[in-house]
């Protein structure tokens, strides 16, 4: 498995302690790596490509030659959208991992787990799914639910830019009716998608504690936060938090 590791300058801090946290599990050793820059993180994706190298089969760096730092959901969307062409014109046909800096891997196994139960799914999709909330652009106020959407830091397969009819109009312009990726995507996506047991979303959380039986727990941001408590044992990777503090626990 191809893992994508974007960095960015809003979530660099957060990307140099998931470097960290790599280098100490160790366990990828039969997979590759892409990191992903920006102009103004250039520097630190080639950083963590030459600090991470020794733990993978193959590592390598793209920073495209545009930059679009205009917050959420702008800087994602054109990130991962430069990405996918980046991975078409190379010719990828590894299944890949858009693995964001708020996921924190739980143990050495993680990659080959998530690696088998895409392999088993199925499904050219594999990640964690949520109800889908629209909210008002101006006000960010809830409007209503409108199905599920697979996260957008899931496994993509190695052929997505082929089997895709919507990647190339993901927008990060600043027009009305803007959404992130993963939720302009949701109605080509979730049905071909497998719902995986072993990435858990909890979006916009902190805070986070692991009790002496191995249970994890969290504190919601705000009101936006998606958060429950999960066992160590049974989820191997956990995406959301934004404090470091999951792998401050887990080490």
């Amino acid at each position: 498995m191809l893992l994508v590791f974007p960095v960015t300058k809003a979530d660099a801090h957060l990307a140099d302690l998931l470097a960290g946290h790599l280098l100490r599990l160790e366990g990828v050793s039969r997979h590759k790596l892409l990191v992903v820059g920006t102009v103004k993180t250039a520097s630190d994706a080639a950083a963590f490509a030459d600090a991470l190298s020794p733990l993978f089969a193959g590592v390598s760096v793209f920073v495209p030659d545009t930059e679009c730092e205009k917050g959420w959901p702008h800087s994602a969307n054109h990130l991962w959208s430069r990405t996918v062409r980046y991975l078409q014109l190379a010719k990828n046909k590894d299944p890949w991992y858009w693995f964001e800096a708020d996921n924190t891997p739980l143990r050495p196994s993680w990659l080959d787990e998530v690696e088998t139960e895409y392999n088993q799914s199925g499904k050219p999709f594999l990640g964690a799914v949520q109800t889908t909330r629209l909210v008002e652009a101006k006000t960010g106020e809830f409007v209503r639910a409108d199905g599920e959407h697979v996260i957008g830091s899931c496994v993509y397969p190695g052929n997505y830019p082929d089997r895709s009819a919507l990647w190339k109009y993901v927008r990060w312009d600043d027009g009305p009716g803007i959404e992130p990726f993963d939720v302009y995507l949701r109605h080509e996506m979730r049905p071909h998608a497998a719902v995986s047991k072993l990435i858990v979303n909890h979006w916009r959380t902190q805070n986070y504690e692991i009790d002496k039986a191995g249970n994890i727990y969290c504190d919601p941001i705000d009101s936006k936060s998606v958060f429950g408590p999960v066992s160590v044992d049974k989820a191997a990777v956990i995406h959301g938090c934004k404090d470091g503090s999951l792998i401050e626990a887990l080490t």
